[in-house]
């Protein structure tokens, strides 16, 4: 009975027993509940077949009783580190979570790097950790970010910087993109721990590969030996970390790229600002001729952009100090007036910012402060300027003024920016400037040359009187000479009919036959007749009638000419005239006396008779008429004279024929002219100008 509650004691515990040995992975455990249950069975086929046991029963009963206590305490350690795993896990889980969240979470990279490298130290208990990130515009490893709690474990001083090509160990760990671990008994102290990390004695470098790109290595410290857990921890924070860095430096890549745009835009709106200012200037500047009107235009334009104050200082020429000229003052500042300043101490030629300007002919920039006042001395400093800005005015190649340009306070102070437009500014102004001081000067000159136009409008009046005054004297001489020779000439020529006249008067007082009488009487009716044509003729010299004009059939008017005169037969006449020639606008009286005249004159060049050929043609606005004899011709040394008053080469004849032609033919618009055959003989030259309506018809003719 005893023995049958021993078994069924026995199986009560060994069955718990046997199953938590099966269930725990323990060998030991499984070990103790394999003997109990192997002597259990032992004692009951013992007393089951009736034989003396050969162990004590009771003290068997027990084993299994004290093997399943302790395999329960043993169960409860399995359990409690199991446990404890599982919660490092999850906490290790939980870090990688928030390592991920917080890495890929920001864009700033030293908030990416820190966070990385705090959740390796408190996941894996690393200390010190660090990153390096490559460089690869100088094919090297930077040192980018360190943790340490304890500051004799640290990055060495002269690890900061490692060459990708050299034989560290984290170089090799880049090139070859693989985990590697050194310890500190390593044979090569120079490239191994040693030369990265001081007080660990083991280190881990896992390098950072997105995309198959190395973008740096991950090293971890540990002051003794890590596990597999902190290794694989520290991949993952690796592995989550490269991405971030890469993701962040495209963020800061792109950052800078959109900074560079903007300040770009930046400095394009500046520039188009400044060209829209320098183009609104130089019109304004244009408006005005007035010197002070354009440097007071000058002065406003330019504390637009340019300074609290803008003055221009003008140096006249032989001067050595600068006075002002204009000036734009805020009103805000007149308490510290630069002008009032600069009026009652001018700068001299040389001395300061200023006067270095004026001297040297170049652009200055300079910033003062009380403490250290430099070129814009103590006194502008006194006033609040901090900084000043001075262009020189360039005019007839030399330095005319200084345009300048003060900043008040610390708010703003100018740059090499500013210098630059205003020396742009300067440019037009002066341009500008010396405009109007030539206008003004043009002005002055043309005041003065008036007044000079004046003057000698009255000198030349008083020599005009003086000149006339002289001409009525020479005029006068000249009419009592040509009266004189118009007398004698008058009297040669009168002097033949009145003797003739004067002897048939004789004759006829003395008695006669009637025939004889007849003959005397004739005689006097010719002589009379001769005393009128030349008394006639000093007639039209002396009249001046102008033209009577109309339309005259120059044709027409040629043929009654030849009718009237008294041509020897002697003498062959020839005509050519076209039937198509337009109609003269004349005075046909004037040009049948022209005409008649030079006829008459080709007639007493042939007393022995010849040819008389006359030739009319017109081209485009002018009609010709030529009048060729076959005479003497005209001499050489007498041609330029022929067509003078009162001059004749002939015996008898007053010269006044040909002058009275040129006279009447001027007087049309026209001209006439006299020249000589090589073969002899004169040819005179008529051209009269035809009416507008005549070139409108051949115009029209020709067309069609």
């Amino acid at each position: 009975m005893a023995s049958g509650s021993a078994r069924h004691a026995t199986c009560l515990y060994v069955v718990p027993v046997i199953s938590g040995a099966a269930l725990l992975p323990t060998r030991l455990a499984m070990g103790v509940a394999f003997v109990c249950v192997l002597l259990s069975f032992l004692v009951d086929w013992q007393l089951a077949s009736g034989g003396s046991p050969l162990l004590n029963p009771l003290w068997l009963g027990q084993l299994p009783v004290i093997g399943s206590i302790y395999l329960v305490l043993h169960i409860t350690l399995a359990l409690r580190r199991a446990l404890l795993r599982e919660g490092r896990q999850c906490r290790v889980l939980d870090g990688l979570r928030a390592v991920t969240a917080a890495i890929t979470s920001s864009l700033d990279l030293h908030h990416v790097l820190d966070t990385a490298l705090a959740q390796a130290q408190s996941l894996t208990r690393a200390d010190p950790v660090a990153i390096w990130l490559v460089d690869r515009a100088h094919s090297e490893l930077v040192l980018s970010a360190t943790r340490a709690r304890i500051p004799e474990r640290r990055v060495r001083a002269d690890a900061t910087r490692i060459p990708l090509d050299s034989m560290h160990l984290l170089a090799e760990s880049i090139r070859q993109r693989v985990v590697m671990t050194a310890e500190a008994d390593t044979t090569v102290q120079e490239e191994g721990l040693e030369a990265c990390l001081i007080g660990v004695s083991r280190m881990i470098v896992i390098p950072l590969v997105t995309h198959g790109t190395p973008m740096g290595a991950l090293v971890a410290g540990f002051p003794m030996r890590f596990d597999t857990d902190a290794l694989q921890v520290l991949r993952e924070i690796a592995s989550d970390a490269a991405m971030a860095i890469e993701n962040a430096q495209l963020y800061s890549e792109a950052r800078r790229h959109v900074i560079e745009l903007e300040a770009m835009r930046a400095q394009a709106e500046r520039k188009e600002q400044q060209a829209r200012f320098l183009a609104e200037a130089g019109q304004l500047f244009t408006m005005t001729l007035d010197v002070r009107a354009t440097m007071e235009a000058v002065v406003t334009k330019a504390a637009e952009l340019l300074g609290d104050t803008c003055l221009i200082l003008e140096r006249l020429p032989g001067e050595e100090t600068l006075s002002v000229a204009a000036c734009y003052e805020d009103e805000a500042i007149v308490a510290h007036s630069l002008r009032q300043h600069l009026t009652a101490h001018p700068v001299s030629v040389g001395s300061g910012l200023l006067g270095r300007s004026a001297s040297t002919g170049q652009a200055c920039i300079a910033h003062g402060r009380p403490a250290a006042p430099g070129e814009l001395g103590e006194a502008i400093v006194a006033l609040g300027v901090r900084g000043m800005i001075a262009v020189p005015l360039w005019g007839r190649g030399r330095v005319r003024g200084v345009l300048v340009a003060a900043y008040y306070g610390e708010e703003r102070l100018p740059t090499e920016e500013d210098l630059q437009l205003a020396v742009l500014l300067a440019d037009r102004a002066a341009v500008a400037i010396e405009n109007a001081d030539l206008f003004e000067e043009t002005q002055r000159a043309g005041v003065a040359l008036e007044a000079w136009g004046h003057e000698l409008e009255r000198r030349v009046e008083m020599k005009t009187r003086e000149l006339r005054d002289a001409q009525r004297g020479l005029l006068r001489a000249e009419r009592l000479a040509s009266i004189g020779q118009l007398a004698a000439t008058v009297a040669h020529e009168l002097r033949n009919p009145l003797n003739v006249i004067k002897v048939a008067h004789f004759a006829l007082e003395q008695g006669c036959s009637p025939e004889r009488e007849k003959r005397h009487l004739d005689a006097i009716a010719r002589q009379v007749a001769a005393s009128s044509r030349i008394i006639n003729g000093l007639l039209d010299f002396a009249r001046d009638s102008p033209p009577q004009y109309s339309l005259v059939d120059l044709g027409a008017l040629l043929h009654q000419v030849l009718a009237d005169a008294d041509l020897p037969q002697e003498i062959h006449v020839s005509t050519e005239i076209p039937a198509s020639l337009p109609p003269l606008l004349a005075d046909r009286e004037q040009i049948a006396q022209v005409l008649s005249n030079i006829i008459d004159n080709a007639v007493q060049v042939m007393p022995q008779g010849g040819e008389l050929a006359i030739h009319v043609w017109w081209e485009e606005w002018a009609a010709y008429i030529s009048v060729r004899d076959t005479g003497p011709g005209i001499p050489e040394e007498v041609r330029s004279r022929i067509f003078e008053p009162l001059f004749t080469t002939r015996t008898k004849g007053t010269g006044l024929g040909l002058a009275i032609a040129r006279r009447i033919i001027e007087a049309h618009g026209g001209e006439i002219t006299a020249s000589t055959s090589p073969a002899g003989g004169a040819t005179f030259t008529i051209m009269l100008p035809l009416p507008e309506s005549a070139h409108s018809r051949e115009s029209a003719s020709s067309s069609a």
